[in-house]
């Protein structure tokens, strides 16, 4: 029951962060409170059913800066819908790392499996 509560709550917050987002007050200037935005998204927002949301905040608020690649990649590529919403709003060179990555995995899971 707790579960479902936070999730209830997540979807609110995120629905009133998408309402307020504006590109030019993101990213945040203010490195310190910049980082721990990011560390308390990949660690209460990337699990479970709240991961959609963790990876829109990620992009749209350019919290990724604060993560390495392989990190980021490990968090997300268990749910392409994760990645599809991260990448909707991460910048280009994020975007292409990450297609690479999932091209590079595909292509080396087919060629294991012949």
């Amino acid at each position: 029951k707790m579960r479902v509560q936070k999730t209830r709550a997540f979807g609110i917050v995120l629905a009133a962060a998408k309402l307020l987002w504006s590109p030019s007050d993101w990213p945040d200037p203010d490195q310190d409170r910049s980082r721990k935005l990011s560390a308390f998204v990949v660690e209460n927002l990337l699990h479970g059913s709240d991961i959609l949301a963790g990876s829109w905040l990620l992009g749209h608020l350019r919290l990724d800066v604060h993560l390495a690649f392989e990190e980021l990649f490990g968090l997300l590529q268990g749910n392409l819908q994760a990645m599809r919403t991260y990448c909707a709003c991460a910048a280009k060179d994020a975007q292409n790392r990450l297609v690479r990555r999932l091209v590079s995995n595909a292509c080396s899971s087919s060629t294991r499996k012949e």
